[in-house]
């Protein structure tokens, strides 16, 4: 990355550990993003972005240009989260969200509610890296 190209800033939102480590290694291979934070629950996320304790330093926890998080959170779905970026127009965040099972109607409900896209879950860190830079480099 040139030092005038602004970061790319990447929270990823997975309850799962291997699934948090390969998206972790896809952030890597692309030297303009940055990961900003990891959550692994629906109440950690909305912390988050809420900025509540213990993510109420934005100079620690910046906001992300771009979420990737699974479908299902425990405590939540992906709707819930959508919803609640809809209703608060100053997060300016692109949303991928990624999932085991491609289901058109739920994917499309996803679409209408402000996701950029769904990702179906690879077991491959290389593939999935190239996806979701061609979906952000499309978005951005």
């Amino acid at each position: 990355m040139n030092h005038t190209e602004k970061p790319y800033h990447v929270l990823i939102a997975d309850d799962a550990d291997q699934e948090c480590c390969m998206l972790k290694t896809a952030i890597h291979q692309y030297s303009k993003w940055r990961l900003v934070g990891e959550v692994h629950s629906n109440d950690a996320l909305m912390a988050y972005l809420q900025g509540e304790i213990p993510y109420h330093n934005r100079s620690q926890h910046l906001l992300p240009d771009l979420l990737l998080m699974d479908a299902i959170l425990p405590g939540g779905q992906a709707p819930g989260v959508l919803n609640w970026v809809r209703n608060h127009p100053e997060m300016t965040m692109q949303v991928i969200v990624l999932g085991g099972v491609f289901m058109s109607d739920y994917c499309n409900h996803l679409i209408q509610l402000g996701a950029q896209a769904w990702v179906r879950k690879i077991e491959n860190p290389d593939l999935l890296a190239c996806l979701i830079n061609n979906i952000a480099t499309q978005l951005h």
